[in-house]
């Protein structure tokens, strides 16, 4: 269901071997290496010729109980779901319930008019420029209550397209969602009960289904994320929202049975099979080229023809790879969220084909002074159509893909910086000067070169407003429900804090024109006929979501003295969930607070026991007991209260 920075593989300070002939000591010293190297928690198969040559669990399914990761434990598979749904679709048009060719508006109720031309078949491919809900940035808000498929389709019914139907690629949850209200529009039945009388009961996947918020099956795996310090829980979502593009679990047995049972052609035709795994479009991202077919993308991995998917989902990651012509298998899943399982596969790949390969070795981050960071500073260009943007922010450079997120890169030499999360590595370039000219992204088992082609990201002019006319923007935004966007001025300059995040300054380029310069994103202010200002549009990810004003900004809390005798007593050690500390230290008459793997910010007292974070939108209480010592905290962030005792 997440998507990560492009499809990515990579292998660092690596000791390399030649693989005589796969053993299982030789995959399996490749996942104890990987295990060490990046914390893999899950379980792989490897399998050729309709024979297991090797298969093992790794790490826990559930770290706090240190219940063991087997071949058999169960995991969510996220966009994995999506090749089921096409066999759902697939069914259906055998049985002559459906053509690929039908307009989506034959099977959705109010159908928008941009709908009309788009058809199943372009569903399938990630052709039909509607918009992909799990990128609109209030969607990890709103996933975390139930839903129906009515709601979801709501969610992104009123969209304007993306582009026009078939003329380009996008991966698009939305339409897999679609393609799972058809699944239950044509038959009658829930797209759960679908899949398990058509699908799992007759192929003999026991341990296969759609996942619920909190399965009581003690071999089902618990998510997580390692957090630099240890796993912490990963966030929550209710299993509601991924439905057809995202909510099911597996095993990698079952997922071996199900590839078999694909091939020996114990469901579709072997012309559906055909049509299903053929690659219609390009979907090449970045430094990975690959095609497009119904719910598999189709490419080479390690020298090989491969058909496979990758699925994300919070705490999880998944790969299935089949190698049709070699009549081969990998699978790999792991309840970490970790992008190295595309190292992983990589890895198994070379083993199994006898290629080279590298043992993966683990990234140790250095400190690098704020004053080196910034000659990194800058826009490399990747591609003709695609541009990597480093920004820094006090001593933390970040990363942006066009259109993407930006991710923090950690140094772990001079000119060399890592994100364990998506698997990359970038090692920056220097001309005879010493200046900073390029650099090298290693990724996707690519090594890209990109020459500097700017050296700051290229922002629009700014214009100068007075104060009296930028206290026109302040106020609350309504975004989505529960999800709004805070402006507030200070002197000469706004900022916009959206719920749950810190607060970022937005630059003035005309009169209610803003931009912001940590991430690629734009506001638009909105106003009456008598010149009042009624609400903006905020641009970001290619997408434009309109949000009404809602009120005046609150005052952001007011910091009050205390005396650094006083502030000693909240000084210690709190423990929010296993292996996840939150440190609160004293320097003269300033606290910080530390999260375990993140960097110390600054809390200001509100009033005795009560302080705020100034960086994001979170708030600490601290807790006494009945001789007044400081005992304990609760962390509230993101609507949650998150208690922690005093270690």
């Amino acid at each position: 269901m997440l998507k990560a920075l492009g499809v990515v593989t990579l292998f660092t300070a690596v000791s390399m071997a030649q693989a005589a002939g796969p053993t299982p000591a030789t995959f399996d010293q490749y996942m104890r290496a990987s295990q060490k190297a990046s914390h893999f928690m899950g379980a792989v198969l490897v399998a050729r010729n309709g024979r297991v040559l090797f298969a093992r669990g790794y790490g826990y399914a559930n770290v706090a109980a240190k219940q063991p990761n087997t071949t058999e434990t169960e995991f969510r598979i996220g966009s994995n779901t999506k090749q089921f749904t096409a066999v759902a679709i697939l069914l259906l048009r055998d049985r002559g319930k459906l053509h690929l060719n039908d307009s989506v508006c034959s099977y959705v109720e109010q159908c928008p008019a941009d709908w009309r031309p788009i058809t199943i078949y372009e569903l399938l491919t990630h052709t039909s420029g509607i918009p992909n809900f799990t990128d609109f940035p209030n969607f990890l808000q709103v996933s975390t209550r139930s839903s129906t498929p009515e709601d979801i389709v709501n969610l992104f019914k009123r969209k304007p397209l993306d582009f026009k139907p078939g003329s380009k690629w996008s991966y698009s949850n939305s339409g897999y969602v679609l393609l799972g209200t058809i699944i239950e529009k044509i038959s009658g039945q829930s797209y759960a009960d679908f899949l398990q009388q058509n699908i799992f009961r007759p192929l003999g996947l026991r341990h296969t289904g759609y996942d619920t918020n909190h399965p009581a099956e003690p071999r089902h795996a618990a998510g997580y994320v390692w957090n630099g310090q240890g796993f912490v829980a990963a966030a929550y979502t209710d299993m509601s929202w991924p439905y057809s593009a995202g909510a099911l679990y597996s095993t990698v047995y079952d997922l071996y049975r199900w590839d078999r049972a694909l091939d020996a052609g114990k469901l579709l035709t072997t012309a559906s099979l055909r049509q299903m795994t053929t690659g219609h479009v390009d979907a090449s991202e970045g430094p990975i080229h690959a095609r497009y077919g119904f719910g598999w993308l189709v490419s080479s991995i390690a020298g090989h023809h491969a058909v496979w998917h990758e699925g994300g989902i919070q705490g999880f990651t998944s790969i299935n790879a089949r190698f049709p012509g070699a009549h081969a298998e990998v699978i790999v899943l792991d309840n970490t969220q970790s992008a190295q399982i595309f190292n992983i596969v990589d890895g198994l790949s070379a083993i199994l084909f006898g290629q080279s390969y590298a043992l993966p070795q683990p990234h140790k981050p250095i400190r690098l002074r704020a004053s080196a960071l910034e000659a990194f500073t800058g826009v490399y260009r990747l591609t003709p159509a695609m541009t990597l943007t480093i920004t820094r922010m006090g001593d933390q450079l970040l990363a942006q893909g066009s259109g993407q997120p930006p991710i923090p890169i950690e140094p772990q030499a001079a000119d060399s910086f890592f994100n364990d999360q998506v698997g990359a590595v970038i090692d920056f370039k220097r001309d005879r000067a010493g200046k900073v000219s390029g650099l090298v992204l290693h990724q996707g088992g690519k090594d890209l070169p990109a020459p500097r082609i700017a050296a700051e990201a290229v922002h629009p002019k700014t214009v100068a407003l007075s104060p009296v006319k930028l206290d026109a923007y302040q106020g609350v935004y309504q975004l989505a429900p529960g999800f709004a966007l805070t402006i507030r001025r200070t002197g000469y300059q706004l900022t916009a804090q959206a719920t749950g995040q810190g607060a970022a300054p937005i630059f003035p380029s005309a009169p209610d024109h803003f931009f912001y310069k940590v991430v690629d994103a734009q506001i638009t202010f909105q106003r009456d006929a008598s010149g009042k200002v009624t609400g903006l549009i905020l641009r970001q990810f290619e997408h434009d979501m309109p949000a009404k004003r809602t009120g005046d900004a609150p005052s952001p809390p007011t910091a009050v003295e205390v005396a650094p005798a006083d502030l000693e007593a909240y000084v210690g050690a709190y423990q929010l969930a296993p292996g996840f500390v939150l440190t609160i230290t004293r320097s003269g008459n300033q606290l910080m607070a530390q999260a375990t793997g993140q960097s110390a910010l600054l809390i200001y007292p509100q009033s005795k026991d009560q302080f705020f974070y100034k960086a994001v939108e979170a708030q600490i209480s601290f807790t006494r007991n009945a001789s007044g010592k400081v005992t304990g905290l609760v962390l509230h962030q993101g609507g949650r209260d998150m208690p922690a005792a005093r270690q």
